[in-house]
């Protein structure tokens, strides 16, 4: 198998195991026929080498070991980035950017692109694919910019009114010297256990920033299950929420999506800390209508760490709150809640 000749950049791969212990299976980097061509091998002695061949003559080779106790015979993937002539090459196990082995080496331009080869022994090819690569974005995009405060929607805890204010759940949680003051309670979203409490309030339409001031002392929770912070919400599976949390020793803030499906956050921001300043952006998509929320988080109140964007389906506008959840242990303590235009 292979393409037509081009200089435009390229990504190739394919799985490929070998069936004995003698034989290698490979990713055609590029060729120009039998006798001209460039090869990454994954090799029965536990390698990963790539070869460019001219008039049947190897001219260059490169090598190097795969981690150890890697086993050729089950499958693997090969893949290449090649870019104004250079090919960049991983095997791995999954193609997850975790490589067993790496390397990289010089292609012709005007060779053709993809293909896969076998030699010695056994060996077999599957989901072998060629295709133009993406182009790399090399300008960071700007971060938000924060309008005027909306007074009308801010709470600052000075009594234990909460007008406007509504729980999902049970109440949770009290007023205390001007603050909200909430210990973590033994409950998710997951809908495997306890359901959570959450403090909710009607939002803005449109474009809008939501912040709260948070102290937290995740460093003194007994496990670093929990969780406090600002959440999303239509329901606990259309829900997104912006939290601290730790896992073992580091701590860090996570974006924790809706019902979670397994054990892992779907975003992380960057390092947390015991007072955090924390935001949620939310702009609506104009063609889809979705919701779409961007997270920042801030240990200072004056440089924020903004995140990637998720979304909400396309609606009814989600309330805004606050959650103190995913086990017993701490305490938050919520200062305030202010909304920018």
């Amino acid at each position: 198998m292979s393409s037509g000749p081009t200089t435009t950049p390229n990504g190739a791969e394919a799985d490929v195991r070998l069936r004995d212990d003698e034989g290698r299976a490979g990713l055609v980097l590029a060729s120009a026929g039998r006798s001209d061509h460039a090869v990454a091998w994954l090799d029965a002695t536990g390698t990963l080498s790539v070869e460019v061949t001219r008039d049947r003559k190897v001219v260059r080779k490169r090598t190097a070991r795969l981690h150890a106790n890697t086993d050729p015979r089950t499958w693997h993937s090969l893949t290449a980035e090649i870019r104004d002539g250079a090919a960049h090459i991983q095997v791995s196990s999954a193609m997850l950017d975790m490589p067993l082995a790496e390397l990289a080496v010089d292609v012709p331009k005007d060779w053709r692109r993809g293909g896969v080869a076998s030699t010695r022994g056994a060996g077999e090819a599957d989901n072998v694919g060629v295709t133009r690569l993406y182009t790399p974005v090399t300008v960071k995009q700007p971060d938000p910019r924060i309008g005027s405060r909306l007074p009308e929607y801010d709470e600052d805890f000075d009594d234990d009114q909460l007008d406007g204010w509504k729980w999902f759940g049970p109440a949770d949680g009290k007023v205390a010297d001007g603050q909200y003051v909430w210990p973590t309670q033994d409950a998710d979203f997951s809908g495997k256990g306890t359901m959570a409490s959450a403090l909710l309030r009607d939002a803005p339409t449109g474009t809008y920033t939501v912040e709260t001031k948070l102290r937290f002392p995740i460093s003194d929770a007994p496990d670093g299950r929990g969780q406090a912070g600002m959440i999303a919400f239509r329901s606990p599976a259309d829900s997104i929420h912006l939290a601290p949390t730790r896992t073992g020793p580091s701590r860090q803030a996570f974006l924790w999506i809706g019902r979670d499906r397994d054990s892992w956050p779907e975003m992380q921001l960057g390092p947390s800390a015991d007072t955090m300043w924390l935001r949620l952006r939310h702009t609506v998509d104009p063609k889809t209508g979705e919701h779409r929320f961007q997270p920042a988080t801030s240990r200072d109140g004056e440089h924020y760490i903004w995140g990637g964007v998720w979304h909400l389906p396309a609606g009814s506008d989600p309330s805004i709150g606050l959650v103190s959840l995913a086990g017993e242990g701490v305490t938050a303590r919520f200062d305030y809640v202010r909304f920018y235009s």
